[in-house]
């Protein structure tokens, strides 16, 4: 993929049975009562006793980087306390194998974070899902695991230079589906925030927004975006393309939930008998989906600001640009491992094609977006 930086399981897909749900968004939330960071094992365990939670799923992130799952059936009560606070082991030469974890020596443990529970929304029996840190044979974090790389990421920022770095991805991706007689509509460059009956994919992409909100992943916003690719003679396939962001959180929140976010598109592109690529070039010569994120650096809690109110930047947001331009090669390394990325930053279209950061050209590799402001100027969001 293409990396820019900028600065329930009742969940009913007819319209017709659909009534809102009160505050908070998020199904655990509502029935624990409490804010998850404040979430304990025996939360979990009485929501899964009073609501019938039959399988509970140990989630987590491989070294592909794909979503993996550990299932069980809990024999008691007290087996699911000891799963959700211990977790279970598993081998990690399948995992990681291609990292460097031996047959000989490839034991890890799946130790739950109680915070991420949530209502597995596509589960045929009613299901605990909860995502898990990795820890190795010395009851540390396994240095191979994705998710310790980012939390280990995210606390040296904090020793070294006193930043919370806070994030959210922006999530571009192309639906494809056999073209009917219905679709009409479609138009090349023509998609930018387009409505349906001009795009087939809406209704898809306000389910998997309330989907992931029932989930308990704060979200931003979802639109349509500018790219579709025609059925061709040898390929029936029409692509529409469509972007859902995020939210802003601490960086391994954010992880997170572009990679629920990913899982979810999936699966309801899938219950509908659809593709759902995020491929950065699904056809050459049309636009390409990228993984953009935004960063905001917070210093005591407080996100710092941008511009020091004369066209300079402020001491942390320039560190925070001329980081990323310096560790560009490194980063391109995590986020342009399929040779399609390439292609797509040779094809131009708004894809960075040099190492460079601009306030507002969209080719550059880092940019300085504007964001909404209140009537005394004060930042929104």
């Amino acid at each position: 993929m293409t990396a820019r930086c900028s600065m329930t399981s009742s969940f009913p897909h007819d319209a017709s049975a659909w009534h809102p749900s009160p505050s908070p968004a998020c199904t655990l939330e509502r029935l624990i009562g409490q804010a998850r960071d404040a979430w304990t094992p025996d939360d979990l365990v009485r929501v899964a006793s009073t609501h019938g939670l039959r399988l509970v799923s140990l989630l987590h992130v491989g070294g592909d980087g794909w979503l993996k799952t550990l299932d069980f059936v809990p024999r008691d009560m007290s087996h699911l306390h000891e799963v959700l606070r211990f977790g279970e082991r598993a081998d990690g030469s399948s995992l990681f194998g291609p990292l460097g974890i031996p047959p000989s020596a490839s034991d890890v443990v799946l130790r739950p974070r109680i915070e991420t529970a949530f209502i597995d929304p596509f589960a045929r029996v009613p299901t605990l899902a909860v995502l898990c840190a990795h820890h190795g044979r010395d009851g540390r974090p396994l240095p191979e695991s994705p998710d310790t790389l980012v939390r280990a990421a995210d606390d040296r920022l904090r020793e070294t230079a006193g930043i919370e770095l806070h994030a959210l991805g922006e999530i571009e991706f192309f639906l494809g589906k056999q073209a009917e007689t219905s679709d009409v509509y479609g138009a090349r460059e023509r998609g930018y925030h387009a409505t349906a009956p001009f795009v087939f994919g809406e209704a898809m992409r306000r389910d998997v927004l309330v989907v992931l909100a029932e989930m308990g992943i704060p979200l931003k916003y979802g639109h349509s975006e500018v790219g579709y690719i025609e059925a061709e003679d040898e390929d029936p396939t029409i692509w529409e393309q469509h972007e859902i962001e995020m939210a802003l959180l601490p960086l391994p929140q954010a992880a997170d939930a572009v990679v629920l976010a990913q899982w979810v598109l999936r699966n309801l592109a899938h219950q509908r008998g659809w593709h759902c690529s995020f491929e950065p070039v699904v056809r050459r010569g049309h636009a390409g989906s990228g993984m953009h994120f935004h960063l905001s650096p917070h210093v005591d809690g407080l996100p710092v600001a941008v511009s020091d109110g004369q066209d300079g930047l402020e001491p942390v947001a320039a560190a925070l640009v001329g980081g990323l331009v310096l560790h560009a090669p490194a980063l391109m390394a995590f986020g342009n491992r399929e040779p399609s990325s390439f292609v797509r930053l040779s094809q131009a279209k708004e894809a960075p094609s040099v190492v460079t950061w601009g306030r507002y050209n969209r080719k550059a590799l880092v940019r300085l977006p504007i964001v909404a402001r209140d009537e005394n100027g004060r930042l929104v969001g």
